[in-house]
């Protein structure tokens, strides 16, 4: 018996590596103020959305220009449980053309408003929706989500739900919540 043939061939381990690699946790407690997805991101980082949706304007971008008709349904869903939100402005900032930063408009207004501007309940759904209506192709294999109830109300957590559900038809979803409410949709 040779040496080669007692080595362990990397090749053996590709299936479990890409198994691994589509598998994607979640959880979007932190919205202070100094938090990654109220700054500025690279317009590049958008391979794949982080655990915290920190470049959640990077990877929103992404999908208006090469999956325009997931990110209209998108802005569809964050609208019906965000009544007063338009539509995100998802442009490179001027001063910075590699970067942008995750800006919004609201309904009947002009004004441009920052992530600081919305309350941690409304960056948390535009995470989740997003996530939950990714592209199959951009979707994980297995999404783990803990906690994605707080600071979303309870006619959100309804349309929450069942986008949960819509997505367990292509993904394995694992939730942990303390919500009996989540549960009961």
């Amino acid at each position: 018996m040779s040496q080669e043939s007692d080595l362990i061939n990397e090749k053996d381990f590709e299936p479990i590596k890409f198994f691994i690699d589509k598998i994607g946790y979640f959880q979007f407690r932190d919205a202070s103020e100094t938090s990654r997805i109220k700054q500025q991101v690279h317009i590049d980082d958008n391979q794949f959305l982080k655990s915290d949706g920190a470049n959640l304007p990077a990877y929103l971008y992404m999908l208006k220009e090469v999956y325009p008709e997931y990110y209209h349904r998108i802005i569809r869903y964050i609208q019906m449980i965000i009544p007063f939100f338009d539509t995100f402005i998802l442009e490179k900032e001027k001063l910075n053309p590699n970067k942008i930063m995750l800006k919004w408009k609201e309904k009947n207004s002009d004004l441009v408003f920052y992530p600081h501007q919305l309350s941690d309940g409304s960056l948390r759904i535009m995470i989740l929706i997003t996530l939950l209506l990714l592209p199959e192709a951009e979707k994980p294999s297995i999404i783990i989500l803990d906690e994605p109830e707080p600071g979303v109300h309870s006619s959100g957590l309804e349309i929450i739900a069942s986008l949960i559900q819509q997505a367990s038809f292509h993904s394995q979803i694992i939730i942990a919540t303390q919500s009996s409410e989540l549960l009961d949709f």
